[in-house]
């Protein structure tokens, strides 16, 4: 989506910048295999960023 697209240059930037800060990660929610961490974790809609 267009919201996706706009994050994702700064999203790919942000594991250098906050190495030994906190880890960063992304989950691909339409992905079958990552629906129960989505739904666990109340992803609902995207961008979702916690």
């Amino acid at each position: 989506c267009g919201h996706c697209q706009k994050l994702k240059s700064s999203w790919e930037k942000l594991p250098n910048a906050l190495k030994g800060v906190v880890k960063v990660g992304a989950v691909n929610c339409d992905d079958d295999k990552n629906k129960p961490l989505c739904n666990s974790e109340g992803v609902d809609s995207f961008p979702t960023i916690k």
